[in-house]
């Protein structure tokens, strides 16, 4: 009887460990907003009158590709808190100066896959500062966004801040 307990436990043991691994397969990724130039080279320091990229890098950092749902990473931008920009005051709270997406934007990829290739990344979510026609020049001064996106039940808290000279 003892031995079937042993057996009966090793077995629920590996069972519960194989799903485990399939259900965190999210958490291999790295999801962070980053900001580019115009070249789509990744930095923090602009001149005034740049037009700063913010962009959702999702990073795969393990050795296989994986699939996650193309909504999920499109999503933020259909939410009016994904890239508010501010700018940092040491006198007061963080001022709020806009937003590169002007409006609703509407994602259509409801039911398609997005592969993240295994050691690479992808830039999903995203808009440039003058993609807005309300929006003036970024001032000299140091600037910040951040966003907590949800990707299949994980919540991932992202933030870049970035300067303008």
């Amino acid at each position: 009887m003892m031995k079937c307990r042993v057996h009966y436990f090793l077995l629920t043991f590996l069972v519960l460990i194989s799903l485990g691994c399939n259900e965190d397969e999210t958490r291999r990724l790295g999801i962070e907003l980053v900001t580019l130039d115009e070249e789509r080279n990744e930095r923090n320091e602009f001149s005034t009158g740049a037009n700063v990229q913010f962009m959702l890098k999702v990073t795969n950092h393990t050795g296989e590709e994986i699939v996650v749902p193309c909504y999920d990473l499109c999503a933020p931008i259909q939410d009016p808190t994904f890239l508010r920009v501010y700018r940092k005051s040491k006198q007061k709270a963080p001022i709020f100066v806009g937003r590169p997406v002007l409006g609703e934007v509407f994602c259509a990829t409801a039911n398609l896959q997005c592969p993240i290739p295994s050691r690479d990344f992808e830039y999903s979510a995203g808009a440039a500062w003058y993609d807005n026609p309300e929006n003036g020049s970024l001032h000299p001064g140091r600037y910040f966004t951040d966003y907590t996106i949800d990707l299949q039940g994980e919540k991932y808290y992202t933030y870049t801040e970035f300067s303008v000279k």
